[in-house]
């Protein structure tokens, strides 16, 4: 028995021996091998939510400071029985369109149907169709330098414009002419500032067409070529209109508050008047039936004056509305037109042209200082110088409703 337990003994012994061969204690951890090459990247993620909002960056420096803004002008409220609402028709000046617009005067060929504008925006005088109570804008004739007086010489077939460079332009205004609406010639009268107003006389086809720094000039309307200068006359030189009643041609000096008379057979200076009125006109409209003329009064308190050109002194004087640039007579309506920049704002005052008595203002538009009548539709026309708008403004008179 001791026998076997020492056989035993010594057999688990052997294998215990054998285990620890074979099993041995685990060495030391070895050094990690070099990292393996990339995987492909995995697919984006979604974006995860907003973060809050950093604060505000500091303030960038001041800008330049704009252009100054047009400033509306303050009214007094119209007289309503003084009033009367007539609806406006417009055409757009297209040679205007997106620009600030300036006009000066206009006039019109009765018999051809047609509406010339100095036009100082485009250069030009602007001509419109107004054989229709509607007028359409034709064409832009340019003139090389703004214009500001314009006149219709029908009798000879010529439009003439007075120029900011001190020149007048002769334009052919004949249908069948090759030259038709296009410049023929241009005048250098030699002053310092621009030729502005003028009238014809149909009569000795002359136009005489005053500078504002005291310069008439003379222009034969047979040759178109000036024939005379009047100088010596002083400054405020405005509105040349002839007279049908006398055959003198008459101007008027805003700054020197007078009234010259010329002779136009002879282009002589006849005389000059003092108004006394504290009138410093602009505008003149003469009635050669009653010898009275209209002058655009340019002073305050506002009004308008009426000359009597038989004892050559004022006639009367109308408070009803003022500071106009044109006033315009008419022989067939028979009526003054006065395109007054009123204390009430912009107006056509209507005066009956017998015997000079109101009849009534119609509201207009902006800048609408300018006026002609068409004697075929019985409308009156001004300008619209709304910036950017700029329009042929006309309404019919008489005003039926």
């Amino acid at each position: 028995m001791s026998k076997f337990l020492s056989l035993r003994s010594l057999f688990l012994s052997a294998l215990l021996i054998i285990a620890l061969v074979l099993g041995g204690c685990a060495g030391a951890v070895g050094p990690a091998g070099p990292a393996g090459a990339a995987g492909p990247a995995g697919a984006v993620g979604p974006a995860g939510p907003a973060g809050p909002a950093g604060p505000a960056g500091p303030a960038g420096a001041k800008g330049a400071t704009g252009p100054a803004g047009i400033v509306a002008p303050t009214y007094s409220p119209l007289v309503i029985a003084n009033t009367t609402f007539v609806p406006l028709t417009r055409t757009a000046i297209l040679s205007d369109a997106g620009r600030a617009m300036k006009a000066d005067i206009m006039d019109i060929d009765q018999q051809g149907h047609r509406l010339y504008l100095a036009d100082t925006t485009s250069q030009g005088v602007v001509v419109f169709d107004i054989s229709t109570k509607q007028a359409v804008f034709l064409t832009v004739i340019p003139t090389g330098s703004a214009p500001s007086g314009v006149v219709v010489a029908k009798n000879v077939n010529r439009v003439y414009a007075g120029l900011e460079n001190s020149s007048i332009a002769i334009i052919d205004i004949n249908p069948a002419s090759a030259k038709f609406n296009t410049v023929i010639t241009t005048i250098a009268t030699g002053g310092k500032v621009r030729c502005d107003e003028m009238d014809y006389d149909p009569i000795d086809k002359k136009a005489y067409v005053a500078n504002g720094d005291d310069i008439i000039t003379v222009v034969d309307g047979t040759t178109d070529k000036m024939i005379k200068q009047i100088t010596g006359l002083g400054l405020g030189l405005q509105q040349f209109r002839y007279n049908a009643k006398d055959g003198y041609m008459y101007l008027n000096s805003e700054v020197q508050n007078v009234i010259f008379q010329f002779d136009p057979k002879t282009d002589v200076l006849v005389k000059k008047m003092d108004i006394v009125d504290d009138a410093n006109p602009t505008g003149l409209a003469i009635n050669p039936k009653t010898n009275v003329g209209l002058l655009g009064v340019h002073s305050t308190p506002q009004h308008l004056t009426f000359w009597d050109f038989n004892t050559q002194k004022v006639k009367s004087t109308s408070d009803v509305a003022g500071s106009p640039d044109m006033v315009a007579y008419d022989p067939v309506a028979n009526l003054y037109f006065a395109a007054c920049l009123s204390d009430y704002g912009p107006v056509m005052a209507i005066f009956n042209g017998s015997d000079e008595k109101f009849i009534t203002l119609v509201p207009t538009a902006p800048g609408a200082n300018k006026v002609a009548y068409d004697e075929t539709n019985g409308m009156v026309y001004t300008a619209d110088t709304t910036p950017f708008f700029g329009s042929l403004v006309g309404f019919p008179w008489p005003y039926k409703k």
